[in-house]
């Protein structure tokens, strides 16, 4: 971890401790993008993502396009294995930190969604890393991403696996919070693998550990926002107080391990 992230995962600590002995009004001040934040600062996450993307890409001087690319954080680590960098990212908050991360002459970048994105570009590598059940359209759009590749190329899809820790927490609290039954993506909804290959792809995938080391419950609580994609405002406060109640009763003062195991397909193109 870096001088400066570690100062930021201290002071959020520090910050984040005040509200112990708070309600849930006083979440309200925390953006999403703070929370995005906070995460970022207690997993190891994107270091796995880019470790897993190196184990399988096939060359180190080739092109890469990262579909909804967030902050860069996935590109700058992979900033070494490849000549041209292609990276789209539709959030303006987090293209601004992309822009920022990503400066040099290797990087190309758009403030766009993958369906309003336009290239005249074959690519090594396409990568998309939680932002796959983002698009609109999957059907359609999985074939622009099979065009997009060079006929040896690599499309990598990157989730979470199903089975996870994190899915298990947010199916468990979503109905309680927000009244209403989970929403899962396209990618959960169906079988992802039958999907890929009936699109033109011969389908490997690979597991790979990934945790979330909250130090609190409040901790894990000022993420919520993050995890379910809606403000505080949008959650049921007596939902959330039982929920606190609950953690705390099992975790006391103690830090909460979250397991975020990911998956990543490894998809190349059947040639034709």
């Amino acid at each position: 971890m870096s001088r400066c992230c570690l100062l930021i995962c201290t002071l959020t600590y520090f910050v984040s401790l005040s509200l112990s002995a708070t309600s849930l009004y006083d979440f309200y001040k925390i953006t999403r993008q703070e929370s995005f934040r906070r995460f970022l600062c207690w997993t190891d996450e994107k270091e796995k993502i880019s470790q897993a993307i190196k184990d399988v890409i096939k060359t180190d001087n080739g092109s890469l396009l990262d579909i909804g690319a967030g902050d860069g954080s996935i590109s700058k680590l992979l900033e070494f294995s490849f000549e041209k960098i292609v990276a789209v990212e539709p959030c303006e908050s987090l293209f601004k930190v992309l822009e920022n991360n990503c400066n040099s002459e290797k990087y190309l970048l758009g403030n766009t969604s993958f369906e309003e994105f336009v290239m005249d570009q074959k690519f090594d590598v396409v990568v998309a890393s939680h932002s796959f059940q983002y698009i609109s359209n999957p059907d359609i759009e999985i074939k622009r991403i099979r065009d997009f590749l060079k006929d040896d190329g690599l499309f990598l899809l990157i989730n979470l696996r199903k089975e996870c820790g994190y899915w298990r927490l947010y199916n468990g609290y979503y109905a309680d919070m927000l009244g209403e039954p989970p929403k899962c993506s396209y990618n959960f909804d169906y079988d992802i693998v039958s999907f890929l290959e009936e699109n033109g792809f011969i389908v490997k995938k690979n597991y790979f550990d990934v945790t979330v080391n909250v130090p609190s419950v409040d901790d894990l609580l000022s993420l919520f926002n993050f995890f379910y994609n809606v403000e505080f405002s949008a959650i049921k406060e007596d939902a959330f107080k039982k929920i606190r109640m609950n953690l705390s009763k099992e975790y006391g003062d103690k830090g909460l391990t979250i397991d975020f195991e990911n998956v990543i397909y490894i998809c190349e193109k059947i040639k034709q």
